[in-house]
């Protein structure tokens, strides 16, 4: 199930995403800009522990922030997921109208070369709270794992990442909020 989100996440909902995986570019094109940011994010703040290290080894002194992220994650996450659960729940109430324009749409640009489907909606809100819950979990693992320093590492990375993710779950929300509000201007000006 999480692969099957991911590939189709990374397929833009193509509709053969669930029969086969999508190609390679398509993977580095919809992975690779936001776990970049993610990387080099989590370098930053790997390398200030190094700064801080008294033997300039990377060497996570126990009690502090960059040897806790899994405390930042398990108590910053959860409110971010919930609200995203909140929010995916409400794209299943959205107008047949709606729907039916966004898939007209996505049609249009198949056209013009883009791959895109109605189903792009779906796992562009699938994903990001997919990343989120992730995060949470290897947030869990390092409350358990304190002295790993990979374990720290992966949970850095994948708090930077969720956080990354959320900006981009943030626009699919605005694109949705301005999609419904034309929507509801067209149709107020077919009823005057």
């Amino acid at each position: 199930m999480l692969l099957s989100i991911v590939n189709n996440y990374v397929a833009a909902g193509d509709f053969s995403a669930d029969e086969k995986f999508a190609p390679l570019g398509c993977w580095f094109k919809a992975l690779a800009p936001n776990l970049a940011v993610a990387v080099a994010l989590t370098a930053c703040t790997l390398y200030q522990s190094c700064i801080y290290s008294a033997c300039l080894k990377c060497i996570f002194v126990k009690d502090t922030f960059i040897a806790m992220p899994g405390s930042i994650a398990t108590s910053v996450l959860p409110n971010v997921l919930g609200f995203g659960i909140g929010v995916y729940a409400l794209i299943f109430s959205m107008s047949d109208k709606f729907v039916k324009m966004f898939h007209a749409r996505a049609q249009e640009a198949n056209k013009r070369g883009e791959k895109i489907s109605v189903l792009t909606l779906n796992a562009d809100m699938a994903y990001p709270l997919l990343i989120i819950a992730l995060a949470i979990v290897f947030g869990l693992l390092q409350q358990i794992f304190k002295e790993s320093s990979i374990v720290v590492g992966i949970c850095w990375l994948l708090l930077w990442y969720s956080l990354v993710e959320t900006i981009g779950l943030i626009g699919v929300i605005f694109r949705i909020g301005e999609q419904a509000l034309l929507d509801k201007v067209e149709s107020g000006d077919e009823s005057s």
